[in-house]
């Protein structure tokens, strides 16, 4: 996949595109980790998965990384757990499923550059939050390249660069850009509302389906209790 970029150099002295050479690409491959919307998985066993960027990664350290991006609750529901297979592109799982299980194989990867293009996008609030958490620990030890259109997904991000229409229009931090730019800071509250009325709905969801369960069980133990009388 690597060798079909070519990278543009500048400085103030000249400019130049060149074709890296395999030394550049062995260097790219270890050092920089990727996760973009639509990652992909291999038809193997998820702990093979990870074993593909570190072969002798141990299943503690592969649970740990699954926590860190909310993974490790519904993999250890599967029955064959790490052992489970994921199908061609992962078409067992869902799409935020797919990315959370991609960005924990990233983590393991233990790059020094890590690169997440709309890595978040399938995740659910509660998920992406936990996820981006995660990520905010790495801080001092990374460096950590987000590309997308949840502008809450940046906002703790060192520097921001704001792109409308294919160009950079702004940049700076998020609170910068907030007072700055008329734009972004637009978008934002207009995410911000919306982001509002979607955890809303997701509460109303949980708690209906929280009193769906009591009612089940309040069922069962009723039948129960006639059953032994």
């Amino acid at each position: 996949m690597h060798r079909h970029y070519k990278f543009f150099c500048t400085t103030s002295a000249w400019k130049s595109y060149f074709t890296y050479d395999d030394n550049t690409r062995f260097w790219i491959g270890k050092n920089v980790a990727m996760v973009n919307q639509y990652p992909y998985l291999f038809n193997l066993t998820i702990k093979e998965n990870m074993q593909l960027v570190k072969p002798d990664v141990t299943d503690e350290e592969i649970y740990q990384a699954l926590k860190f991006t909310n993974a490790y609750d519904f993999v250890v529901e599967l029955p064959l757990k790490l052992d489970s297979y994921l199908g061609e592109g992962g078409t067992r799982l869902s799409g935020g499923q797919k990315q959370r299980i991609c960005i924990a194989r990233a983590l393991l990867k233990n790059s020094k550059i890590l690169i997440f293009d709309e890595a978040t996008s399938a995740l659910d609030n509660i998920s992406q939050q936990h996820v981006m958490d995660s990520i905010e620990g790495l801080k001092g030890n990374k460096t950590v390249i987000t590309i997308t259109h949840r502008l809450s997904t940046i906002e703790n991000c060192d520097i921001i660069y704001f792109i409308d229409k294919g160009k950079i229009v702004a940049s700076g931090t998020h609170n910068y850009l907030l007072k700055n730019n008329k734009k972004y800071a637009t978008l934002y509250n207009k995410q911000k509302r919306e982001k509002a009325h979607i955890v809303a709905d997701e509460s109303h969801i949980e708690k209906d389906n929280t009193i769906k369960v009591e009612q089940e069980n309040k069922l069962t133990s009723e039948i129960h209790y006639t059953e032994e009388n």
